[in-house]
């Protein structure tokens, strides 16, 4: 009943974040390999049906806004506490994604 739209949610906290599977799984309280079978799920649907996919861009524009064309991800409040924390202690080294 809701694991459409959890699909969905999913991959589009992905498509626009950038987020790990990780932590999307996370927030979804879900194993990150229910995420990627989410967005793979997602990807192949809206593949093959033209009205799919022109809903998951609707909700993907309507997320966006102005501010974001849905070409720059952005990050998760926690992922950007992860960098600072990083950051701070060592300035110089390059985080991984």
């Amino acid at each position: 009943a809701h694991v459409w739209p959890r699909h969905v949610a999913m991959f589009l906290a992905r498509e626009i974040t950038g987020a790990t599977f990780t932590a999307i799984g996370r927030f979804f309280q879900k194993d990150r390999t229910a995420v990627l079978f989410a967005c793979r799920r997602v990807r192949d649907w809206t593949s093959i049906d033209p009205v799919l996919a022109q809903e998951v861009a609707g909700l993907r524009a309507r997320l966006c806004g102005a501010e974001n064309d849905g070409k720059t991800k952005k990050r998760l409040p926690a992922e950007n506490a992860r960098r600072n924390a990083v950051e701070s202690k060592h300035p110089n080294t390059p985080i991984p994604k």
